[in-house]
């Protein structure tokens, strides 16, 4: 659960949040902020709800049934003007690799003109992340493949406007500082040796041990997921 409630944590309350295609687990990770520390915020999820109804975890984040039970609907265009306008406060996003300057791919593996892999493509996060005050970047498998010194392609980069950036994953929390991923924390039993030997770049801080999910977290997420979907996406 260390993903999601790390996820969860970035949220403040009254922060208006925006995910993305193929982020179930931020989903969750909005819901169960909702349900502990920050009811007053405002989710906009991708295909316009804004303020769904939540009621269970979901294998999907792109999910029409949404627009039957929210507060209100907006377009597209209009979450990518609300983002340039700075009017979302954190967005989630994805990655295939994260590099130790917190740049992402999700273009290809191998050289662009002859990717071994091709990838999704950045769908909106190449013209979102750098108007976002608050990033979280999700990668639910942490590994020497997704946390590696140099991304193969930059699909997405820190700007001047990101104040807060973070990277999760099953193993760690980072921070973006000084142009530089640093751990914050580590998962419940994950050794500094261990989180050294899983990533591909120096470590230069050994990070804390992350804080076990409180009373309230850990019976919000039973609620929300009582079949455990989000134990199957990691």
């Amino acid at each position: 659960d260390h993903l999601v409630v790390e996820m969860a944590r970035c949220i403040a309350d009254r922060d208006v949040v925006a995910t993305g295609v193929a982020s179930a687990l931020p989903m969750l990770a909005v819901a169960l902020a909702r349900a502990t520390h920050a009811p007053r915020l405002t989710y906009i999820n991708c295909v316009g709800a804004v303020d769904p109804d939540i009621r269970s975890a979901s294998p999907s984040s792109v999910d029409p049934r949404l627009l039957e039970r929210c507060e209100g609907t907006v377009s597209l265009p209009e979450i990518f003007d609300l983002g340039r306008r700075g009017r979302i406060d954190l967005m989630f996003f994805g990655a295939a690799q994260v590099d130790a300057g917190g740049r992402t791919n999700l273009t290809c593996i191998g050289d662009f003109a002859r990717p071994s892999v091709k990838l999704p493509g950045p769908a909106g996060s190449s013209s979102m992340r750098p108007h976002m005050s608050k990033v979280v970047i999700s990668v639910p498998r942490h590994s020497t493949r997704s946390l590696v010194d140099r991304v193969d392609f930059s699909t997405t980069a820190a700007s001047s406007r990101n104040r807060v950036t973070s990277v999760i994953t099953d193993k760690a929390l980072f921070r973006l500082e000084g142009g530089r991923l640093r751990p914050v924390s580590r998962a419940a039993g994950v050794s500094v040796e261990q989180l050294q030997s899983a990533t591909g770049f120096a470590l230069d801080a050994a990070g804390e041990a992350s804080a076990a999910p409180t009373r309230a977290e850990a019976a919000a997420l039973r609620a929300l997921d009582p079949a455990g979907i989000r134990h199957r996406m990691i």
